[in-house]
C-alpha cells in the first residue's frame, strides 16, 4: 500500500476511535442522569454543551491530523465507530454503571442511618442516665 493510503487509514482509525471517545462521554452522561435526575432545560443545556465541546474536539483533530482538510472517511470513521459503540456496548454500559452507582450510594446512605441511630441511641442513653443521676 502507499504511504498516502497507510496515512488515510491510520486517520480513519482515530476518529473511529474518537466515535467511541464521544459516545462514553456522553454515557457519562446518560448514566448521570440516572443517578440525579435534572429538569428538561438543564438537559437540553447539557446536550447543547456536549454537542459543542465534541464538535470544537472533533475539528481540533480533523486540524492537527488532516491539516483542517474534510474527508468522508473522516466522518465515515467516526460515524462507523459511534455506531458499533453504540449497537454493541452503549446500553449495557450505562445501565450496569448506573446500577452500581445507585447500589454503592444506597448502601452509603443505609451505613449513614445506621450510624446516626447508634449515635441517637447513645445520645440517648447519656442523657438518660444523667437525668437519673440528678433526681
Amino acid at each position: 500500500m502507499s504511504k498516502d493510503i497507510l496515512l488515510e487509514l491510520y486517520v480513519f482509525c482515530k476518529f473511529l476511535m474518537l466515535g467511541v471517545i464521544l459516545c462514553v462521554a456522553y454515557d457519562v452522561i446518560r448514566i448521570s442522569r440516572r443517578i440525579i435526575k435534572r429538569g428538561k432545560g438543564i438537559v437540553a443545556f447539557e446536550d447543547v454543551l456536549a454537542g459543542v465541546i465534541a464538535a470544537f474536539i472533533t475539528f481540533g483533530l480533523i486540524y492537527k491530523e488532516n491539516y483542517g482538510n474534510l474527508r468522508g472517511y473522516i466522518f465515515s470513521g467516526m460515524l462507523v465507530g459511534m455506531g458499533l459503540y453504540w449497537i454493541s456496548i452503549s446500553s449495557l454500559f450505562v445501565g450496569i454503571i448506573s446500577k452500581s452507582i445507585l447500589m454503592l450510594l444506597q448502601k452509603i446512605n443505609n451505613a449513614f442511618k445506621i450510624s446516626k441511630e447508634i449515635i441517637i441511641s447513645k445520645v440517648r442513653n447519656s442523657c438518660e442516665k444523667e437525668n437519673r443521676k440528678e433526681n
